[in-house]
């Protein structure tokens, strides 16, 4: 990649309809030293919010934020990107990387001899979500060629150009609506790679694709880390691994809070050339949250043999009868091979006796809460969710991530009865 100079300049770009354009227009400006503000045209309010409180809105794509001592950020930051983070921390954040470590972080797919034998790479998200720009920079890497696709021609599998042998990332999302149809299936077995991130592979959706015998990579990274630090080579996948791979060489991996060795769990650390600068807030750049140097991440995970397992958001875990829990634990435990278990989601409630009880809200045929009460109780007390709810309208966001609080405020407002099958849904035998 060339070097980068500094510059005032300044630019906010609405990711629009044609990526392969902005992306040039964005590397120009990398050239010149700016820094680029890249977002959705619904979230243009809150990203200049985040740069300069203080800008009024213009209209068009592309909008200069200022120069010299009007400009956001400092002076000397030199050439950058500022993209939307996933919300981690309960709101999104707006997060600066540098064009040098996002380089450093494409560049190091290329150590992998499945990756460096893909024949190009594809891009189904948008410009203004970090998997959505890395692909290109490694496709530069790679020196492979490169494509962005329409996300809304995954609807339309059959009409999808033939890449056998190509790469692309996918969310876990827009995985599951390509296997819905033959066509799709089809389509993604021709494939040498599928990166799935940004969420949890479902359990019932790992099994088929392992049936279809699709080259799933699972990985692991953040807008903070410039995207994939972790990833699980296909023919683990196919093997029947369920964590996140090794780290790649341009990173380290450790735990926050925990032990590193013999499974215990802690808070996923990273370290490396790759970590974003900052974020911004309220028109300045604030440091990410550092543990010796390494951004916290806020996901529990366990490092075994040097093999990444994601747990789940630290601010996820529950506090049940003295207990830390882990709803997405729980939720895979309870989702294996359950014919007609389309979704499932354990919450907590407020409890006197437990501190938090656990509730769980599912999508499927009603008459299921027996085999679903019958599972829990091979589980620990405290990770047996005391009622099910049946929720017809059950699902992840676009991005295949749950909105925990969302659904957990639901729940409490809609005032639905749990559904029961024998017993009494509070008991603590589940």
């Amino acid at each position: 990649m060339s070097s980068f100079g500094q510059s005032s300049e300044r630019w906010l770009l609405v990711s629009g309809a044609d990526p392969a354009a902005d992306f040039s227009w964005l590397r120009n400006c990398w050239k010149r030293g700016a820094v680029v503000v890249i977002c959705a045209a619904a979230e243009e309010a809150e990203a200049r919010a985040a740069l300069m409180p203080q800008a009024r809105r213009c209209m068009g794509r592309t909008t200069a934020l200022g120069t010299g001592t009007e400009a956001p950020l400092q002076k000397d930051l030199g050439a950058g990107v500022v993209l939307g983070s996933g919300g981690s921390h309960g709101r999104r954040r707006w997060v600066l990387q540098r064009p040098e470590g996002l380089s450093h972080a494409a560049g190091a797919a290329t150590s992998l001899a499945w990756v460096r034998s893909l024949k190009g790479l594809l891009t189904p998200l948008p410009l203004h979500h970090i998997s959505g720009l890395m692909p290109a920079l490694r496709a530069e890497a790679l020196d492979c060629p490169h494509q962005w696709l329409d996300p809304q021609a995954l609807k339309r599998p059959e009409d999808l150009p033939d890449c056998a042998g190509w790469g692309m990332s996918l969310v876990p999302t827009q995985l599951g609506r390509l296997l819905r149809s033959d066509a799709g299936a089809c389509w993604l077995q021709r494939l040498g790679c599928i990166w799935v991130g940004g969420a949890a592979l479902p359990p019932q959706l790992a099994r088929r694709c392992r049936a279809l015998g699709l080259p799933i990579s699972t990985c692991y990274g953040s807008t903070e880390t410039g995207a994939m630090v972790s990833c699980l080579a296909p023919q683990d996948f196919l093997r029947g691994s369920e964590d996140c791979g090794r780290a790649l060489p341009h990173v380290l991996l450790g735990l926050a809070d925990g032990s590193c060795s013999g499974g215990g769990h802690g808070v996923i650390t990273v370290g490396g050339g790759s970590i974003a600068r900052g974020a911004m807030e309220g028109g300045c750049l604030k440091p990410l949250d550092l543990v010796a140097g390494h951004w916290r991440s806020g996901d529990l995970g366990r490092l075994r043999q040097g093999r990444l397992e994601v747990l789940g958001r630290a601010d996820n875990a529950l506090n049940s009868g003295g207990e830390t829990v882990f709803p997405e634990a729980i939720e895979q435990a309870l989702q294996n091979d359950l014919p007609g278990l389309e979704a499932l989601l354990v919450v907590g409630v407020p409890d006197a006796d437990w501190g938090t009880r656990l509730e769980a809200l599912f999508r499927g045929p009603p008459s299921l809460v027996p085999a679903l009460r019958a599972r829990v109780r091979a589980l620990p007390p405290a990770q047996r969710p005391k009622a099910w709810h049946h929720c017809p309208d059950l699902a992840p966001n676009d991005q295949g991530k749950w909105e925990r609080p969302a659904w957990g405020r639901w729940l409490t407002s809609a005032g639905t009865a749990p559904v029961k099958h024998g017993g009494e849904e509070g008991d603590h035998a589940g």
